[in-house]
């Protein structure tokens, strides 16, 4: 299995193409007059282009991919990674300052992850090249792929390069200082002062082919020491190194290593975030009535952040061949934040009223970037008896976008050629709103096939005019702890949670906006997905933007169900704990006069989960069973189609992952030693094209790509 997003078999690597090549070609594969579009090395080819065979014409579909670089098998699936991490803590009693005690914490971690890929070089040897052989010199591939400076190609190399490698270090530190105490001229009230600043430094290394490097190397011309770049004769300070000759050898990927090492360099970015944080709480008893004491809380928080995020130069000035280019991430902001909370005991030990207790919060937030909001939160409890509360509550949040969300530098990407969704739109199970909206563009073209690139844009909000978002959420519950006596202690809670959140910042996705914009009845009439796609009538190239930007409405409704049972066994005690999710609807729209789309139950948003916990500790001893559940899943709605004509597997059974561990706690240390997925579940597969794969397994946080794991846990308490 290959490992890549979209999990395919073929690759185009190790061959040349020339879309005009047919009548004097003899190879291996098809006949004479046969029109080929790759050709790769094969000794036993003694006419036509000595040494070479065709593939992909004849009978054969003009897109095959019929070479595999095993080298591809060395890709990474999961990232290694490697965290150390460092915490001190400690306190000083001043003996003064209302029994003040001076505090302090500091976190210190660092993260080296690294990840080995596969490239495929596209050597683009221009037309009338010495490199070309003799037998070639009449090949025209097309024009300018972009490292020809203009001038047509006459053979395109699909050259397997080999495995690269990234690596990525993110050190972080976090220092906090305190005080905490009581007040002494409030009885009973106590504060808490800090500050804190956090530090993260990330740097990021990958290895790219350069633009203008391949430009240099492929215009190549006859020196009088033989074949060299023309920049050389200009500029011999460029020190260029000239494409290889077109041999087997060099479609084979048998490169000089200086060629290699001038077209392939590393690419370093790094990015710092930093955040001072100054916080009090004042909290205590405000007055007391017959039901008990009025406490309150009062609060002052000031945060101001900054990121920073530079590039490597070659990325800023879009010379990374076949990658995204990136603006430096610049940006700031502070906010000041005033809040409260009070809770009221109203009734206590009366008839019908075990307890009737209200709690209301209020917080004003003002944001330097997006200005000010004010959010609130009541909730109310009452136990008629003992045994049973019911719970309910109502609230509001504010968010202004995190940093990178609005100063993103702009960025520029591209998709396969293979999403474009009016590709084939001709064939059979077609959407019909898709069938009519690229007939509107490409008529007459139903077998339509993109041969270029998918062009997108990203762009943080502060310039796309991005707004903070908000949140409604109100939950209704109750508590069941009914008295078992020797039978143990139960206790069993259900909560319904009904969450709206408007103008939620989020990307769409480039893949997504282009489904739902070619599958909407509307096209580009006023509003929609269209707005961000554009077409170029002349070539048929795909512009996306794909934008942070305002999710008109989301929303999340279910019933949280947690259950805690706790029993003496023999000389030990046991302890079930149970807790799952029921979602009733997980929907969103992009734009107000869109409708909301329902993804409940699609894959990435199960239906069903839930965590199961099972110990039984004996003295210094815990022994433990997990089970983690996800539901199962389908994607058919989201891609439109009908899953009993569908050629597509989009169908995900349901998940299970077990966990075992033993734990053993003396007074100053414990260990845990323990085994993840102990069945070693592997994630369910599904077809490829429409989401994200590792592999070909979909890309969900609830599976597990790793597989058996066996751990150690060690911890030491210093007094």
């Amino acid at each position: 299995m290959t490992v890549n997003t979209i999990g395919t078999q073929r690759v185009t690597a190790d061959n040349w193409g020339d879309l005009g090549l047919n009548g004097p070609v003899v190879g291996a594969v098809g006949s004479e007059g046969t029109t080929f579009t790759r050709f790769r090395p094969n000794p036993a080819v003694t006419t036509g282009v000595v040494g070479f065979e065709g593939v992909g014409g004849g009978s054969n579909n003009l897109n095959v991919r019929d070479t595999f670089d095993p080298r591809m098998y060395n890709q990474s699936l999961i990232s290694p990674e490697r965290v150390y991490t460092g915490f001190l803590q400690g306190e000083y009693d001043l003996e003064a300052m209302g029994n003040g005690k001076v505090y302090f914490e500091l976190l210190a971690t660092r993260r080296k992850s690294e990840q080995t890929d596969f490239r495929q070089l596209s050597m683009d040897y221009r037309l009338g090249s010495p490199l070309i052989p003799s037998e070639l010199s009449f090949a025209d591939f097309g024009p300018d792929q972009g490292t020809s400076d203009g001038n047509d190609v006459g053979v395109r190399a699909f050259v397997g390069f080999g495995n690269d490698h990234s690596d990525q270090t993110v050190d972080f530190y976090k220092p906090v200082v305190g005080i905490k105490g009581d007040l002494e001229f409030l009885p009973d009230w106590k504060y808490d002062v800090y500050a804190s600043y956090s530090k993260s430094d990330a740097e990021y290394r990958t290895n790219s082919f350069l633009t203008d490097k391949l430009t240099y190397a492929s215009d190549a011309v006859s020196g009088p020491n033989g074949i060299t770049c023309n920049v050389n004769l200009t500029d011999p300070n460029e020190k260029c190194v000239p494409f290889p000759a077109l041999t087997a050898a060099t479609v084979g990927g048998n490169l000089p290593k200086e060629f290699k090492d001038y077209i392939f360099r590393d690419v370093v970015g790094n990015t710092e975030y930093d955040e001072t944080v100054v916080s009090a709480t004042f909290d205590g008893p405000l007055v007391t009535v017959p039901a008990g004491k009025v406490q309150g809380v009062l609060g002052f928080e000031y945060r101001k952040a900054n990121i920073n995020d530079q590039p490597d130069p070659n990325s800023v000035a879009g010379n990374l061949y076949n990658l995204t280019s990136a603006a430096p991430t610049v940006g700031t902001d502070n906010v000041k934040e005033i809040y409260t909370e009070i809770e009221i005991p109203l009734l206590k030990n009366v008839a019908a009223a075990k307890e009737l207790t209200l709690n209301g919060s209020y917080r004003f937030t003002d944001y330097e970037s997006y200005g000010s909001d004010n959010t609130y939160k009541i909730g109310l409890v009452y136990s008629p008896v003992s045994w049973l509360s019911l719970r309910g509550t109502k609230g509001t949040s504010f968010r202004a976008p995190a940093l990178f969300e609005q100063f993103q530098g702009a960025t520029s990407g591209f998709l396969s050629s293979a999403e474009d969704p009016c590709n084939e739109y001709g064939g059979d199970n077609v959407n019909p709103n898709r069938v009519a909206n690229c007939s509107s563009e490409l008529p007459g073209q139903g077998d339509y096939q993109n041969t270029t690139g998918i062009q997108t844009f990203d762009v943080g909000g502060a310039a796309n005019h991005l707004v903070a978002e908000t949140s409604e959420n109100v939950t209704y519950g109750l508590i069941f702890q009914p008295n078992l006596g020797d039978l143990g202690e139960l206790s069993v809670a259900f909560d319904y949670f009904d969450i709206k959140i408007n103008n939620g910042v989020a990307k769409a996705g480039a893949e997504n906006i282009l489904q739902l914009c070619y599958d909407s009845p509307g096209f580009h009439a006023a509003g929609g997905f269209c707005r961000l796609v554009e077409r170029d009538a002349a070539t048929g190239q795909l512009t996306v933007s794909d934008a942070f930007t305002n999710l008109a409405t989301e929303t999340s409704r279910g019933v949280d169900l947690t259950l805690r049972y706790q029993q003496e066994v023999g000389p030990g005690t046991f302890l079930l704990d149970l807790s799952g999710t029921r979602y009733y609807d997980q929907a969103s729209k992009l734009f107000k006069e869109d409708e909301l789309f329902d993804y409940n139950g699609t894959i990435l948003y199960p239906q069903w989960t839930g965590d199961l916990d099972l110990s039984y500790t004996l003295g210094s001893w815990r022994f433990a069973y997990g089970l983690e559940w996800i539901s199962r899943m389908q994607g058919y709605t989201y891609a439109g189609e009908d899953p009993a004509t569908s050629e597509l597997d989009l169908n995900t059974g349901d998940y299970y992952k077990h966990r075992v561990s033993v734990r053993y706690k003396a007074d100053d240390w414990e260990a845990t030693l323990g085994v993840r997925n102990l069945t070693n579940e592997e994630p369910p597969t599904i077809s490829a094209l429409v989401y994200d794969r590792v592999g070909n397994a979909p890309l969900y946080s609830g599976y597990d790509y790793v597989g058996r794991e066996v751990f150690l846990n060690l911890l030491w308490h210093f007094q």
